[in-house]
C-alpha cells in the first residue's frame, strides 16, 4: 500500500473530505463572443478565483501560489472554444470529479450551460391554493411543500439546481415566519402566490417575493 493511500484512507476515516463526489467548488458567469485574448484573460480570472476559495476552504494559507485545482487542459480548451462561439452569458461551474481529501489536488471539471433568462422580476412562479382546516400537515409543513414545488417548477423551467441537494434557492426564516402569519390570519382556504423577486437566469439563484390571498371570500 503506498503511502499516498494510506494518507487517504485515514483522512477518509478521520471526516478529512473537504469537496464530496459532484460538489459545485465555484461557479460564475462568463461573457461569450470575446475575441481569443479576452477569452482567456476572463477564464485564467475565473479559475483564479475557483483556486483562492479552494485553499480557503482547505484552510490553506501560503505566500506564494499554489494550485489546489487540477483539471486536464483539453477540459480548459473545450470551455474557451464553446464560450468563445457562444452569443450569450454562460453559467460555468467547477465540479469535483471525486471525494477531495484534505491536502490533496482537487481534481475538477468544467460544465457549462447558456445563462438564459427563465423569469423576469415579478412574474408569477407558482401559485396553490390550500385550506387550511382540511390539511394534514402544520402550516410550516405547508409552506415547504410549497417551497418543494416552486424548486420542482423551476427547475424544469431551466433553473440550474444544485448538484448535491438540487435546490434553487433558500428561503429565509423570516419570511417563512410572515407568510405562517398570514395564512393563520385568514385560515381556512389560502391562496399562496410565488413571484420573481428580480429576473432570474439559469444560474438562479430562485429569489421570491411571496403573497397570501384569501381564497374563501
Amino acid at each position: 500500500m503506498t503511502e499516498r493511500l494510506r494518507r487517504g484512507i485515514l483522512a477518509i476515516r478521520e471526516g478529512q473530505v473537504v469537496f464530496r463526489s459532484g460538489e459545485v467548488v465555484y461557479a460564475g458567469v462568463l461573457k461569450g463572443s470575446l475575441n481569443d485574448e479576452e477569452n482567456s484573460r476572463q477564464m485564467q480570472l475565473f479559475l483564479a478565483t475557483a483556486n483562492e476559495v479552494t485553499l480557503h476552504r482547505m484552510g490553506i494559507e501560503a505566500e506564494e501560489p499554489v494550485q489546489a485545482i487540477w483539471m486536464p487542459n483539453e477540459v480548459i480548451e473545450e470551455a474557451l472554444t464553446r464560450i468563445k462561439a457562444a452569443q450569450g452569458n454562460i453559467f460555468v461551474r467547477v465540479r469535483t470529479v471525486a471525494n477531495i481529501i484534505a491536502g490533496e489536488p482537487a481534481v475538477c471539471t468544467l460544465e457549462l450551460a447558456a445563462d438564459n433568462r427563465i423569469y423576469k422580476n415579478n412574474e408569477l412562479i407558482f401559485s396553490k391554493e390550500i385550506d387550511l382546516e382540511q390539511s394534514e400537515s402544520s402550516m410550516n409543513g405547508e409552506i415547504l411543500e410549497f417551497l418543494s414545488d416552486i424548486n420542482r417548477v423551476a427547475v424544469a423551467a431551466g433553473v440550474i439546481p444544485d448538484p448535491l441537494t438540487g435546490k434553487v434557492g433558500n428561503m429565509d426564516a423570516g419570511t417563512m415566519v410572515e407568510t405562517g402569519e398570514k395564512m393563520a390570519k385568514y385560515g381556512g382556504k389560502v391562496i399562496l402566490k410565488a413571484y420573481a423577486k428580480g429576473d432570474i437566469n439559469a444560474s438562479g439563484p430562485v429569489l421570491l417575493r411571496l403573497e397570501v390571498e384569501n381564497a374563501g371570500k
